[in-house]
């Protein structure tokens, strides 16, 4: 675990097969129309596009194989192929489907906010580190940095986090920031992150400059590593100092003689945050904990819906209508310069025959194209229902009314058509959980080390509560709790935190006692609940008289 050695392949060959698919859901997720016909080689190959053969063979051979055998029948892959030469190419448009399912993906998990608890104390604590905690992990700036990491892991597999500090910048303030698994290269053992180097570059001519961050620990001690590299676009090159070039330049005047920034951390200062468990690479030693997007399996679809919704845009471009006119009705303008024949030219096709005369005149031909909208909108809704299915969330998480005819439903067939989009919520929480807590424990821990405090090593992880996806409508809540009252089956206490799911604990025993008072009740004694205290007098006599008796 050490920072890669100059004029090494970049990015390393262990690594090459699966930034070769973060390229191919990065040209999805960004819905770039040129790189999504560079990745499925309709277009150039650029600096950006790894889709392209390479020194390694094996699993990347494969990879790219596959993809270049997928692409040659991918709308996208389709460019040059196929046309008469000198015609133009076909307009082709995309739909953002696979952006909107990472969208999706992170507004179910993060629209509404996870709570950030310190093991043993409630939501509302006054326990120092239960204020830090909300204050440090409840900001604007954390729950912005939360939908920025789900709809990154979920387009490309996983995120990496790190807790940030910058004592001249935002002295006392510590966040943290979300980075994609296409600038990092993860180093796991026992299937845990060990050690993470993050890289950035940038092009002059044919030189690229590489800053490469290593975040590790040695001998107990955490630290991040800063290197500035000079080499090509495959090479990592030679290691110059950091003032060589701009990107490293900001970090000459932070590390010491070793290049190194010590964390004060006796842990590493970075979670990998994984979306869902690869399945491609479970048996590859090294990929196996990459993680997999949500876009897997689902690239085809994802072309046809292009194809099909393109197709729909012809028939509009068509349906405007075309006029055919013999070439006398055009009106030159011009030597070399053509004729016309209206301002919609666009729509009129000349036809070199002079035409049959009819009443004296050469005729003119109108043609009018069907416009086929049932026929696209019903197969673009097939495809956007199997891009739900295989990705695990409900018809209705689009909006399309999940196949009803547009007539009111009960709440339990609402709970029902969410149920796929609620399971697949909840398996990602329990990554998330796990990550989310490791990383509020790093941030807890760097505010204690560079700005003071109590808490320095956190052996518990913080509790990441995830509130609920579906609430009970208020009408259909209030039913449901005047059964109960009803049949005896639910006290005060337990009304209250039913109405009120996000309240914590002093906040329900406040209401409770409020509403006692509003009703001139009073909190019931636990050693007499249930029963009168006349009849607790009463039994205490009649015991006293058998003890006298015996």
């Amino acid at each position: 675990m050490a920072m890669p050695t100059e004029n090494s392949a970049w990015p390393p060959p262990q690594w090459l097969a699966a930034y070769i698919a973060y390229a191919e859901n990065d040209a999805w997720w960004t819905g770039s129309r040129r790189r999504l016909e560079s990745v499925y080689g309709g277009g150039a190959a650029g600096k950006n596009n790894l889709i392209k053969p390479h020194r390694n063979g094996g699993l990347v051979s494969d990879i790219v194989a596959g993809i270049k055998e997928r692409g040659a029948s991918f709308f996208w892959g389709a460019k040059g192929r196929n046309f008469t030469p000198g015609a133009p190419q076909p307009i082709k448009t995309h739909l953002p489907a696979a952006a909107n399912l990472a969208t999706l993906s992170s507004d179910l998990q993060f629209a509404q906010s996870p709570r950030f608890l310190i093991p043993g104390e409630e939501a509302d604590s006054t326990n120092a580190d239960a204020v830090l905690l909300r204050k440090l992990m409840d900001a604007d700036r954390s729950l912005a940095q939360l939908n920025i990491y789900g709809e990154m892991k979920a387009a490309l597999g996983a995120a990496i986090s790190i807790p940030m500090w910058d004592t001249d910048l935002a002295p006392g303030e510590v966040w943290w920031e979300a980075f994609g698994p296409d600038v990092a290269i993860p180093e796991f053992r026992n299937g845990r992150l060990a050690a993470v180097t993050l890289w950035s570059e940038q092009q002059e001519d044919r030189v690229y400059y590489r800053l490469l961050s290593h975040h590790a620990v040695d001998g107990g001690v955490g630290y991040v590593e800063h290197a500035l590299f000079e080499g090509g676009e495959d090479n990592l090159g030679t290691r110059v100092d950091l003032k060589a070039h701009p990107i490293g330049e900001p970090y000459a005047g932070l590390v010491d003689p070793d290049s190194r920034v010590v964390t004060g951390l006796q842990r590493l200062d970075a979670v990998y945050g994984l979306n869902a468990p690869t399945v491609e690479w479970r048996k590859h030693p090294t990929l196996r904990y990459a993680g997999r997007s949500d876009f897997a399996q689902l690239h085809g679809l994802f072309d046809d819906l292009d194809r099909t919704w393109s197709s729909w845009m012809r028939d509009l471009r068509l349906g405007a209508g075309r006029t055919f006119v013999p070439s006398a009705y055009l009106t030159s303008m011009g030597r070399g310069r053509g004729a016309s024949f209206d301002e919609l030219a666009e729509y009129v096709t000349k036809i070199e025959m002079p035409g049959d005369l009819v009443d004296g005149k050469l005729p003119i031909h109108h043609q009018q194209h069907e416009i086929r909208v049932e026929q696209h909108e019903r197969t673009l809704n097939a495809g956007y229902r199997e891009i739900l299915r295989k990705a695990g969330y409900s018809p209705s998480a689009w909006g399309d009314g999940g196949g009803q005819d547009g007539g009111q439903i009960t709440a339990t067939e609402v709970e029902d058509r969410n149920a796929a989009s609620e399971r697949t919520r909840s398996k990602k929480n329990l990554h998330d959980r796990q990550t989310l807590g490791e990383l509020a424990r790093l941030v807890l821990e760097v505010h204690s080390v560079q700005y003071g405090g109590g808490l320095k090593r956190l052996d518990e992880l913080p509790i990441v509560e995830f509130p609920e996806m579906s609430q009970e409508p208020p009408k259909e809540l209030a039913e449901t709790v005047a059964l109960l009252e009803a049949a005896g089956a639910i006290s005060l206490l337990m009304k209250v935190t039913r109405a009120n799911p996000d309240w914590t604990a002093t906040q329900v025993t406040e209401e409770v006692t409020r509403i006692q008072q509003e009703r001139g009740q009073e909190m019931p004694d636990p050693a007499t609940l249930g029963r009168v205290v006349g009849q607790v007098e009463s039994q205490q006599g009649d015991d006293d008289d058998r003890d006298d008796e015996g």
